[in-house]
């Protein structure tokens, strides 16, 4: 047998198995509070106009126009902008 293509075959099975032994052993679990809620703790801001929950106007529309997204953005633009606090407004 010619010993010159021992080495290649055997550099093609090790590189194919290192993908297999780089897989994680088991599956991710999320991690849930004593009570068995979701653990949401971390970082969050809010510099997006995506709400947490979806809008009952827009439950049965999967995307938006043009058109709405612009009418959308026009609306939390004006939201952002200081302004003096209504009456009896006490603040954040």
């Amino acid at each position: 047998m010619n010993h010159r293509y021992l080495l290649p075959v055997i550099g093609v099975v090790l590189l194919t198995a290192m993908p297999l032994a780089a897989q994680p052993s088991k599956t991710y679990t999320p991690r849930h509070t004593p009570d068995g809620q979701p653990d949401l703790q971390g970082i969050w801001t809010n510099p997006t106009i995506t709400p947490f929950e979806r809008p009952i106007e827009l439950a049965s529309k999967e995307f938006l126009t043009q058109k709405e997204v612009a009418e959308l953005e026009s609306r939390a633009a004006d939201n952002r902008v200081d302004r003096p606090p209504s009456e009896g407004d006490v603040g954040n």
